[in-house]
């Protein structure tokens, strides 16, 4: 396992070092606009990247992650929005997530994004409600709602608002999970080289994880989604 652990984190590193800032070039049009809005609703979507189980009313976890977004680099929306159209095929960040548990099944979250190798940065708040807590011979169900924000772009200011539905069942130090949620990004530039209307794009993402507990308070997450771009994360944090 750690093996891997470092094996990713190395190819992130790797294949996302060559990557521009994200600039509105002046041939970009409407249409490619609207597709550049899709592929950062992806990536700014907060998922936290964890089971549908709740943490309890006493429970409290914090965790880092990296994410690796694959990006089409040859399509006109990338190429029309970096400088010199010399966009990487991914887009790496980190982030840090805070969860608390709260009464009645629910948890709250919180986290905070920068992109390694490009400019832009990302908050988000999210809010889940347990329907099944899980048990033994059970699964854990949950509904999970989540808004970001894009922060840190000169060019593109943008929100992102979702929601979905989450499963997931432990087997002793393993507890793999999978949901499916849709979310609306709106988007708008501010840009000197173009004159684009604002933009508003549904996403689809369908997610697949698996949560290892190799020691008590420690939880280690791996998942990858599926939506306009394809992302690859790793989580790793304590839970109290």
């Amino acid at each position: 396992m750690k093996k891997l652990l470092v094996l990713l984190l190395t190819f992130a590193c790797f294949t996302a070092a060559s990557a521009e800032d994200i600039e509105l070039q002046a041939a970009m049009d409407q249409e490619d606009f609207e597709n550049l809005t899709r592929h950062i609703g992806s990536m700014i979507t907060f998922d936290p990247n964890a089971p549908a189980d709740p943490l309890g009313t006493i429970g409290f976890d914090v965790n880092v992650e990296t994410t690796l977004n694959i990006v089409d680099d040859d399509a006109d929306h990338w190429v029309n929005a970096t400088d010199g159209g010399d966009a990487s095929q991914s887009i790496l960040t980190y982030r840090l997530h805070v969860r608390k548990g709260l009464p009645g099944k629910f948890d709250i979250g919180a986290m905070y994004s920068k992109a390694v190798n490009s400019n832009f940065q990302t908050i988000g708040v999210s809010l889940q409600y347990a329907i099944l807590e899980g048990t033994v011979a059970t699964p854990a169900l949950s509904v999970r709602g989540t808004y970001s924000q894009l922060m840190g772009n000169d060019d593109l200011s943008a929100y992102n608002g979702s929601v979905g539905a989450f499963i997931s069942k432990g087997f002793l130090m393993l507890k793999p999970y999978g949901g499916v949620s849709a979310g609306l990004t709106h988007m708008s530039e501010d840009s000197d080289k173009v004159d684009l209307d604002s933009a508003s794009e549904v996403t689809y993402k369908g997610i697949v994880g698996l949560q290892v507990v190799p020691f008590p308070f420690l939880r280690i997450n791996a998942e990858a989604g599926f939506s306009d771009i394809t992302q690859f994360s790793l989580k790793a944090g304590f839970r109290f």
